[in-house]
């Protein structure tokens, strides 16, 4: 038998190009990995025993490429293992740190306060929006310093648009006078900053001063209504300590004073007129219970009585002068504002320039 005659180079790349059409090479139609076009004993560089195209193989199931990446991605977070307790053990001493310099704190009030602006700009313009929100914010922050000199925790102010501002106490208030001071720091501190604004708007421009004049009035305004007694209110936390004594002289000195600004002013404001109306209801409703002559029969009056009773050890430790401070405080400073309310009237601009 004879030996089959070599094939020639001519033949060979012939071969070649019939199995670079057919697609039989995977690598970009080049010859097979290790392939030699020149031995001709090599039978992948005759087209043998090539691997087929990948589109004649069978398809890779779902389940074979999710068992893939799944076993990828356990190597890779083995490998990785190190570096994310690395940074676990960081974030935890982050957290710390940002707990020590009270950083949530501060973005509960800065962002509370932002939406509140945002708010009020839609209505009074940006700039009397931003300087009310101010002014709140030191009422706030009387609050808080009254609440510490007592000793007592307390939280950072939060804001809430049309309902004004409040400061959590993180601690139980025990006695009335107590709480007289908590709820007495904030309007002092608020109405303090009302006046220094109206002040400071005498010597600034005509815009800019009637921006600062008509700021520092409303927040009067809100000080005065913080002031009725009535429920969690200002007003109402101020009055608790004070006696019966004291409501019928407090009521009538402010009685006296609204007759007078109102003369002045030519006209008289519905807010302190109403404020006039509660505390001189609350001082007969306080005298007439001193006497004895409404026992309670309503389950909240029975209730109120036995919290009463339960907190009656604790009252003991107020003094009568603490009382008389309760009343002096109290009363003198909705005289003042139901005053300044009434004279300062005739000084606000045309226009508020809020822009």
């Amino acid at each position: 038998m004879s030996e089959p005659r070599p094939r020639s180079a001519l033949e060979r790349l012939r071969d070649l190009d019939r199995a670079r059409a057919a697609g039989a090479y995977p690598n970009g139609g080049g010859l097979p990995i290790g392939a030699d076009p020149t031995d001709p004993l090599d039978p992948r560089a005759r087209g043998e025993g090539v691997v087929a195209p990948e589109s004649a193989r069978p398809p890779r199931s779902w389940g074979g490429w999710l068992g893939g990446a799944l076993i990828g991605g356990a190597l890779l977070l083995w490998k990785l293992k190190g570096l994310a307790l690395l940074l676990l053990s960081q974030l935890k001493w982050l957290l710390v740190g940002l707990k020590l310099l009270s950083f949530g704190k501060l973005f509960a009030t800065l962002s509370t306060m932002g939406l509140m602006i945002w708010t009020y700009s839609w209505f009074f313009g940006w700039r009397f929006a931003l300087g009310l929100v101010l002014l709140i914010l030191v009422h706030e922050l009387g609050h808080g310093a009254a609440a510490r000199w007592l000793g007592f925790r307390v939280g950072a102010p939060v804001f809430v648009p049309f309902f004004g501002a409040f400061i959590a106490l993180r601690d139980r208030v025990r006695t009335t006078y107590q709480d007289f001071v908590i709820g007495a720091g904030g309007p002092l501190a608020g109405t303090a900053g009302g006046i220094a604004a109206i002040l400071v708007s005498g010597h600034l421009g005509s815009e800019m001063g009637g921006l600062f004049f008509v700021v520092g009035y409303f927040t009067l305004f809100i000080n005065l209504f913080n002031l009725f007694p009535l429920g969690q209110l200002d007003g109402g936390r101020m009055t608790a300590p004070i006696t019966p004594v004291g409501w019928g002289i407090g009521a009538a000195l402010l009685v006296a004073a609204t007759i007078y600004s109102t003369g002045l002013a030519g006209h008289v404001q519905p807010l302190p007129l109403i404020l006039v109306i509660v505390v001189v209801a609350m001082a007969a409703r306080v005298w007439w219970r001193s006497r004895g002559a409404a026992p309670p029969t309503g389950a909240l009056e029975r209730l109120a009585v036995a919290d009463a009773r339960v907190r009656f050890a604790e009252e003991q430790v107020v003094t009568r002068g603490q009382r008389r401070l309760a009343a002096i405080v109290y009363f003198g400073l909705a005289t003042t504002l139901v005053v300044l309310t009434h004279v300062l009237v005739a000084g606000l601009p045309d226009m508020a320039g809020g822009g």
